[in-house]
């Protein structure tokens, strides 16, 4: 009898298909993993926004506004080149209770809240 040593092709073939099937589940979990450690320019830190917030309540003149100003932009002044931050004044629809509010501070689909005490009272057009 002649005795055959080696694989033949259906070994050879089954061993492709599984090769291949743990290499594509291992290559996409690397991919997903890298992808979602990866910080991207366009996200916002909530902790750099809250300290963004917190800087302009301290000193809203420091971003060129003064106490009246209900909404507007508020640049990074630690990063001139980045998009600006959005607030807003949010206040109660109570009108006995307009000695406080929040300030709404929005970048990047992150969003911080201040609470406000004595808040400047809105302009009325004339």
């Amino acid at each position: 009898m002649n005795a055959r040593s080696g694989l033949t092709l259906l070994e050879v073939l089954a061993a492709l298909v599984l090769l291949t099937i743990v290499a594509s589940t291992t290559l996409s979990f690397v991919r997903s993993a890298t992808r979602s450690l990866e910080a991207k320019e366009s996200d916002v830190d909530s902790v750099a926004l809250g300290e963004l917030a917190d800087r302009f309540l301290a000193r809203p003149a420091e971003f060129g506004l003064d106490g009246s100003v209900e909404s507007g932009l508020l640049a990074w002044p630690d990063a001139p080149g980045r998009e600006p931050a959005s607030f807003r004044l949010l206040r109660p629809q109570d009108a006995a209770a307009t000695h406080h509010g929040w300030l709404e501070v929005s970048a990047g689909g992150t969003r911080v809240f201040r609470w406000m005490r004595a808040l400047p009272e809105p302009e009325v057009a004339r």
